[in-house]
């Protein structure tokens, strides 16, 4: 929920008052790849920027794209 309330916010943002383009997490990685966060964040249209052995994996939502209903 918290997730799809800062992408609402950086669309009216994107709209209203100025050129927001992407939206920007760092997921961190979990120690069983089943139920990793990566796979949570990429159902809702993130995608990776940068893969990472260890720590946080850095990943990006193109809101330009979901905000002119252009695809992701």
């Amino acid at each position: 929920m918290m997730i799809r309330l800062a992408i609402s916010i950086t669309l009216e943002i994107y709209r209203e008052y100025a050129g927001c383009r992407f939206v920007v997490l760092d997921a961190k990685k979990g120690k069983d790849p089943k139920f990793d966060p990566i796979h949570f964040y990429r159902k809702m249209g993130f995608k990776i920027l940068k893969q990472r052995e260890k720590g946080t994996v850095p990943m990006y939502l193109d809101i330009w794209l979901k905000g002119t209903g252009g695809s992701t």
